[in-house]
Order: C-alpha cells, then sequence, then structure tokens
C-alpha cells in the first residue's frame, strides 16, 4: 500500500466559515506532495508506515464504514452527512466500478437486523464510555461538538489508520468531529480530508494567486499584544506556525496556522493552483471583521483574497473568494487517481 506521510494531529478551535459562522480542522504532517501528473495535494508517499489510503476489499471497493458516536450525534448529524457524501459520490459521476473510474463507496455499519450501531456503547449511569466491540477499530467515527466556544469545531483525521495503530480505548484513529449545525458542504470539505486531500491555500505559491492578510484573522490584536510582550514581531508569529503554537492556549481564535504554507516541504511538480476546490477557504475564514468582509466587500477585512491580475500585494487589483460547494474538476481528478477503479494500493 501506498503510505500516507503523518506523524501527528494537532487538534484546536479552527475554523472555516460559511459567510457568517467560521469553522474547520487543521492537522500537521511531515510531507505533501503533489501527483506527478496531477495538481491536486494528497498525504501519500512511501517513506513512512503511518497512514493508508482506505483499502480496497475483496471486490476492488474502498467501502468506508462509519458510525455515530452515540445516540445523539447519530440524532443530530446523520441526514447531514448522508448528503455530505451525496455531493462527492455526484461529482464522482456515481457508484464505484469502471463505468466512474473511482473504488469508493461511503455508508454507515449497520448491525445484521439494519439497527444502526453507535461508534460507543451505552451502560446506563455510565453512559457511553467503551468502544463498541462489534464495531471495527478502523471504523470512521463521526463525532459532535458540543462545547460552548466562541469558534465552530470541525475536527478531522487524514486517510486512514489501519486497526494496527489504534487503541479504542483511547478512541480510533478516524475521525470526523462536526458541528450540529453544519452546512453539507461543509462536511463535504472535511470529507475530502478523510480521502486525503489537503487544503488549497496552502500550496507554496499561494502567495502568487492569493493575498493573506494576518491582520484581518480574529484574535490578531490579542497575539500582537503578547508577542510585543515577548519581543515577537507579529510577521514572525503569523508566517511560523511554531511561534503560533505559543500563543494557541491563550488566543484560541486566532488561527494563522490553517493558512500558513511553511508547515511542510512541499514538492509542486505540475499544475496551476485551484481557487475552486472545496479545499479552499474563502475569503471570510476566521475573519475579525466577518461583516465588512462578506457584506462591504471590504479587502482589508478578508483574510484571503483572490488576484484579478498579475499584479500582486496589498494594493493589486483583487476579487472575494466565494464558498466552494461542491469539488472541483481538479478535486475529482485526484481522487479518481488515488482511488482509481482497478487499483488495490
Amino acid at each position: 500500500m501506498q503510505l500516507v506521510s503523518l506523524i501527528s494531529l494537532v487538534f484546536v478551535a479552527a475554523s472555516v466559515a460559511c459567510p457568517l459562522t467560521p469553522r474547520n480542522s487543521t492537522v500537521q504532517v511531515s510531507q505533501r506532495t503533489v501527483g506527478p501528473q496531477h495538481r491536486w495535494a494528497h498525504h501519500f508517499n512511501n517513506e513512512q508506515q503511518t497512514f493508508y489510503k482506505w483499502p480496497a476489499n475483496e471486490n476492488g471497493v474502498s467501502d468506508i464504514k462509519y458510525c455515530f458516536h452515540d445516540g445523539e450525534t447519530l440524532l443530530a448529524v446523520r441526514h447531514q452527512v448522508e448528503r455530505a457524501w451525496g455531493i462527492w459520490k455526484d461529482a464522482l459521476g456515481g457508484d464505484w466500478g469502471s463505468h466512474n473510474g473511482h473504488r469508493l463507496d461511503f455508508h454507515e455499519l449497520k448491525q445484521d437486523a439494519g439497527w444502526s450501531q453507535t461508534c460507543y456503547k451505552y451502560e446506563g449511569r455510565k453512559g457511553w464510555k467503551e468502544w463498541n466491540p462489534d464495531v471495527p477499530a478502523d471504523t470512521l467515527e463521526i463525532r459532535l461538538t458540543t462545547t460552548d466556544t466562541p469558534v465552530r469545531h470541525m475536527f478531522t483525521s487524514y486517510a486512514y489508520t489501519p486497526p494496527q495503530f489504534i487503541d479504542v480505548k483511547k478512541g480510533t484513529n478516524n475521525h470526523m468531529q462536526i458541528v450540529r449545525d453544519a452546512y453539507d458542504w461543509e462536511i463535504a470539505h472535511e470529507l475530502g480530508h478523510v480521502l486525503g486531500l489537503d487544503h488549497e491555500h496552502q500550496r507554496p505559491d499561494r502567495n502568487f494567486n492569493v493575498y493573506f492578510n494576518c491582520e484581518a484573522l480574529a484574535g490578531y490584536a490579542e497575539v500582537k499584544r503578547l508577542a510585543n510582550d515577548d519581543g515577537i514581531e507579529m510577521g514572525d508569529v503569523c508566517e511560523n506556525h511554531e511561534l503560533w503554537d505559543k500563543y494557541k492556549d491563550r488566543a484560541p481564535l486566532f488561527m494563522p496556522n490553517d493558512f500558513a504554507t511553511d508547515m511542510f516541504p512541499w514538492e509542486i511538480t505540475s499544475g496551476s493552483y485551484d481557487p475552486y476546490s472545496i479545499m479552499h477557504y474563502y475569503s471570510s475564514t476566521y475573519a475579525q471583521r466577518n461583516n465588512e468582509c462578506v457584506h462591504e466587500l471590504d479587502k482589508t477585512a478578508c483574510p484571503l483574497m483572490k488576484y484579478r491580475t498579475g499584479e500582486l500585494g496589498p494594493n493589486a487589483p483583487m476579487d472575494y473568494i466565494t464558498p466552494n460547494k461542491k469539488p472541483s474538476l481538479r478535486d475529482i481528478e485526484g481522487i479518481k487517481a488515488l482511488y482509481k477503479w482497478g487499483s488495490v494500493d
């Protein structure tokens, strides 16, 4: 199997916004790869035995089974998850097989009688405490974010962790944590991570295609005060994820790491930047002055703006980046290459 070079997951209060309500996920990896004949970014190489593509079964299908953490989660987000997969399935042309060129399937794990299998078993007064022994350890767990925080949590693991690397006493490594009111397309973005896709706007050539305005991020002023007390320049904090780690607990709203292009060594072999990818953030993501960015199109209030011409910099002509609510053609090209029908890696 091809292996994913993924060293550690960092779970933070993250956000990719629909225009008015931010959310999303962040991960740290050791290397990101771009396919030699494609421009899509993913996490797979042959160097470290840590994470894999979702494997093909005896029928040649990567059958991604998921369960809900508990009964509350099932009732809260079941239909959103189904519709989110429907977004990918429609974009892929339909079901797996040679006719559509991919091997992916995605469905809820059920008991033989057709009842849902929750990931954790219910133990009366103890609640949902232990992993359900009837659920395979490598099942994708759907969790519900219930913590009352100023941002909407969406945490997603990348790709697939096989059972030999999983201790279910600590929970599965394959998981997607979403909010109760998530839009279908927001969950579809998270499913892109489940399949192994990266954020498009974290490509190293990002700054030649879109303008990143760190000062427009929520929490910037608070972190600037903390950094000044430490004698650290904010430009360094915005560009260096290790410096961001220093302040993330004290300023959870400030999320420059979800835009960082310096976190990983990349190799871009071909292909152009894709602002239409479902894995690309839109202009108001994490914006401090969200209303001014969304409704007044004030580019100084938007963390991300797309360059209109070849001119670069804060004074260049720019356009607002709207939410991408379905996979782009290049997203689909990437997924069909990673999970090509007839392949077993």
